[in-house]
This record gives C-alpha cells, structure tokens and sequence, in this order.
C-alpha cells in the first residue's frame, strides 16, 4: 500500500481558492491543506479548518506574496509593506535573516491563535527549500515539533513524507501524472503531492500568475479514480 498526502497550497489566498480547496477535499483526493496566514482569505480558511476536523491543514510559510505581518521589517517587505515578488527577493543581497525568522514565527503563532496545532510546514514558492532560509525552517520546526514538506537536505527526523513531487502542475495535473505517481512510489511509501485547486476570482486573477491552471488541478483531483493500493 502507497501512502498519498495529496496537500492544497495556497489555503487562504482568497475565499475563491478556500472553496475550490474544500471541494477537492469533500468531494475528491485532497487530503491536507496548507495556510497563507497573511491573505485576505486567511481568516475564512481557518474556519473551514475548524468545521472540517479531519482536513489535515499547516502553514504555508510566505515570504513572496501580500503583506508581512510584521510592518517593521527592513529588508524583506518594500515600501507599502508587502513582500516582494520571488523574481526581487532572489535578486536581493542585503536580506536578513533575523527578519525571516521573526516573520515566520509570526506567521506561526497567528495559526496557533486560531486553537489549532499546524499538521506540518511548507512554503509559497518553495522558500523555505532555499539555501540561506532552509536553517531557519528546520529550526522552528524542531521549536514547535513539526514535520516540513521534504526538500533535499532536510533532517530526516522532521521531514514530512518519504518523497515529494510537484509534477501535479500546470500541463502536469493530470490523471496519467498522478497515475504515473502512484506506479513509481515504492510499497510501504508516504508521498506527499503539491496540488493547488481552486476556484478563480479577481483576487487569484490579479494577483497569480497561475490562474486556469488550477481549474484544471481541481477538475482533476475531483474524479481521479484512485488506484486500490494508494491510501489517502
């Protein structure tokens, strides 16, 4: 038997993407979800959570997308106090770390202010798999005794899942893709997959560059038959 933790980034970027999320999970092979805990949405998803005790949910550590909880930063958030765009942090020599850890922290401990404990940690555009912050997420995780989507390099003690894939995106989310997942993965295997269903509003519109995309990944992960030796 394959274990799949089918995870739904990008829980509470806007109520669109909550409900596209909560569908994939009523009605088909999504099983956990990770928090932006600083979008407008963020409030809404967590009541989902808190209607929906069985959806596994954790925190989708931000550094690349609105505003930063913290509005004293110096070095991670621009002028109106939003992070920058992933293109201008990588292009950024002067970060401090200091800050990203305090943000994160924040990020955190506003998930855990809403009465739950997050199911795991991982990250709006991979940066917690980053060389310069990978220290930093290990750290909290091991602080808080949470598990983190699995990246190379990872403590194994705190990772996640046996493997992780991104396949499941863009001309990839497909039933052969997660077919194709199911066959490779070896028995006894935990997979964690990163899926982004959603909705579309002008929220997600304005604001992502992946838009259709994740129609796509909902109308897939809605009637994928899953094979008999994948647990969800």
């Amino acid at each position: 038997m394959i274990t799949f933790i089918v995870n739904a980034d990008d829980f509470g970027y806007s109520r669109a993407v909550n409900y596209g999320i909560l569908d994939a999970y009523l009605f088909g092979a999504v099983n956990s979800a990770t928090v932006m805990m600083n979008m407008p949405g963020t409030d809404h998803a967590m009541k989902i959570a808190h209607d929906h005790p069985d959806l596994r949910v954790g925190v989708h550590f931000n550094l690349t997308c609105g505003p930063a909880l913290i509005q004293e930063h110096k070095t991670i958030i621009d002028e109106n106090g939003s992070f920058f765009k992933p293109s201008q942090l990588s292009a950024k020599k002067d970060i401090d770390l200091n800050e990203i850890e305090r943000e994160w922290r924040a990020q955190l401990e506003l998930f855990y202010a809403y009465g739950f404990k997050p199911s795991h940690i991982d990250s709006h555009h991979h940066v917690h798999t980053f060389p310069e912050t990978k220290d930093t997420v290990m750290k909290l995780a091991r602080e808080f005794n949470l598990k983190v989507r699995t990246f190379a390099g990872i403590d194994e003690s705190l990772a996640l899942s046996d493997s992780f894939t991104a396949d499941f995106f863009g001309a990839g989310a497909s039933f052969e893709t997660l077919n194709a997942i199911a066959a490779n993965a070896k028995d006894g295997e935990t997979v964690e997959i990163m899926t982004h269903p959603a909705y579309l509003d002008t929220a997600i519109m304005n604001g992502s560059s992946y838009t259709e995309g994740r129609l796509q990944e909902l109308d897939v992960l809605m009637n994928w038959p899953v094979p008999a030796d994948v647990k969800l």
